[in-house]
C-alpha cells in the first residue's frame, strides 16, 4: 500500500485488481493506520467521481464487522451521513443497508466499550425502527452495557422526530428532563426538526439577533435532512434571498458557522449554480457569507458529478 504509515499529502489511488481485492483484504489488515490510508483513498477517489460510491458502501458492510477502532467506525459513520446518504446516494436506496451493517455490527461489540457507544450512534441514526428507539428511551431494552445517558436520549429524540414518532410534547418532556443549556440547544435542534417546526426555525435563524450562539447552531444544524426534502424544498431558494441579511445582525466566526449549517446541502439540483454564483459575486455580501457559499457550491458540484458518473451503472 503506498503511504501506508500515513506519512506524505501523496493522493492514492489504487488499480481495479486491488480495488477489487479490498472487501476480502481490508478485514485482514492489522494496521490501523494504513486502513485509515486505505479509507481516505476511497472517499477521496468518490469525492473525485472516480469511484462508484455503490462501490464504497459495499466495501463499507464487507470491512465494518472486523473494524475495531472507534475512531474509524466514527469516522465512516460521518462521512455516511453528511456525504453518501442523500447526497452521492438517494437517501432511502443506501440507508437501509448501512443500517444492517451497524445494527449487525452492535450486536457484536464489547458491553460498554467505546466502539459499542459509537456503533450504537450510528444505529440511531440511520434506522427507520421506532419501536426499537422508544424501546432504548424507556428502558425496556437495548444493548447491554450501553448507557442510555442524556446526549444519547436526545439523538434518540431527534431521530425519531425525524421519523415522524416524536412531536412537540416529546421534545418538552425530554428537556423537562434536561434543563441545562446542552438540553435547550438539544431542544432547538429538534424543533428544527419538527414539520411545523421549520418556518419558526428558518425565522429564528435568518432574523434573530438575539439567539444564542450554540442554539443558534443546533437549529441550522436539525433544518435540513434528506428524509425531508419535500418539507424543506420552499427553504432552498430562500437561503439565497435570506442569508444575506444576516450579515447586518451576527459578525465574526458566527457568520460563517451558520451558513456552513443552513446551506441546503441535501438539494442536489443544477439549478442552483446559478444563484450561489451570484451570491459568491456579489460584493455587497459579507465575506463569510460568500466564503461558505462557495464551499457549498463546490460540495454541490462534486455530488452532481458522483451522480452523472455512475447513476447509470
Amino acid at each position: 500500500m503506498p503511504d501506508a504509515g500515513d506519512g506524505t499529502w501523496a493522493k492514492i489511488r489504487l488499480d481495479p485488481a486491488s480495488l477489487a481485492a479490498l472487501p476480502r483484504v481490508l478485514p485482514t489488515i492489522a494496521d490501523s493506520t494504513t486502513r485509515a490510508v486505505i479509507w481516505n483513498s476511497i472517499r477521496d477517489a468518490v469525492a473525485d467521481a472516480e469511484l462508484d460510491p455503490r462501490q464504497a458502501l459495499d466495501l463499507f458492510r464487507a470491512a465494518l464487522p472486523a473494524e475495531d477502532s472507534d475512531i474509524a467506525v466514527g469516522s465512516l459513520i460521518g462521512w455516511l451521513e453528511n456525504r453518501v446518504l442523500g447526497g452521492y446516494l438517494e437517501y432511502e436506496a443506501a440507508r437501509g443497508r448501512v443500517a444492517d451493517a451497524l445494527s449487525n455490527k452492535l450486536a457484536t461489540t464489547e458491553p460498554g466499550s467505546s466502539l459499542q457507544l459509537i456503533t450504537a450512534r450510528g444505529v440511531v441514526a440511520t434506522t427507520d425502527d421506532a419501536r426499537l428507539l422508544q424501546s432504548w428511551l424507556e428502558g425496556s431494552a437495548g444493548p447491554d452495557g450501553l448507557a442510555i445517558d442524556q446526549d444519547l436520549r436526545w439523538s434518540i429524540t431527534l431521530r425519531l422526530v425525524r421519523l415522524g414518532a416524536f412531536g412537540a410534547a416529546e421534545i418538552d418532556a425530554e428537556l423537562g428532563r434536561d434543563k441545562s443549556t446542552e438540553g435547550v440547544n438539544h431542544a432547538a435542534r429538534c424543533r428544527a426538526a419538527l414539520p411545523d417546526g421549520k418556518e419558526a426555525a428558518w425565522t429564528r435563524i435568518m432574523t434573530d439577533p438575539s439567539m444564542g450562539v450554540q442554539e443558534l447552531l443546533a437549529a441550522a444544524d436539525g433544518f435540513w435532512h434528506p428524509m425531508q426534502s419535500g418539507v424543506t424544498a420552499p427553504y432552498v431558494d430562500r437561503y439565497f434571498t435570506d442569508i444575506p441579511r444576516t450579515g447586518e445582525i451576527r459578525a465574526g466566526m458566527v457568520v460563517s458557522l451558520t451558513v456552513r449549517r443552513i446551506a441546503p446541502r441535501y438539494a442536489i439540483d443544477p439549478a442552483l449554480i446559478a444563484p450561489a454564483e451570484a451570491l459568491i459575486g456579489n460584493a455587497d455580501v459579507v465575506s463569510g457569507i460568500r466564503r461558505q457559499t462557495a464551499d457549498f457550491l463546490d460540495d454541490l458540484r462534486r455530488t452532481l458529478a458522483v451522480r452523472q458518473a455512475f447513476s447509470g451503472r
